[in-house]
């Protein structure tokens, strides 16, 4: 089960990075990409590949540490920060 969850989640990353780079203001594709990248962090915990789980997680944090910090009163993207 962890190998195809692994695959669909690493497709939608693919999906939400080509989205996110045609549109870098685009906050809803920049977000989708924040979440995808913690949907295959999570997975790779399941896995015991902490090395990629802390990439993984690491880079989503990143982008809604950007976002958060061009809108601070946005709640959502404090919420996903947490």
């Amino acid at each position: 089960m962890l190998p195809e969850a692994l695959k669909a989640y690493q497709d939608g990353l693919a999906i939400a990075e080509r989205l996110a780079r045609a549109d870098p203001g685009n906050a809803g594709w920049q977000r989708d990409l924040s979440v995808s990248y913690a949907k295959l962090g999570f997975v790779f915990q399941k896995a015991r590949d902490k090395t990629n789980a802390l990439s993984a997680l690491t880079q989503g944090q990143a982008i809604i540490a950007r976002m958060t910090q061009v809108s601070p009163d946005n709640f959502q993207w404090k919420r996903d920060l947490a």
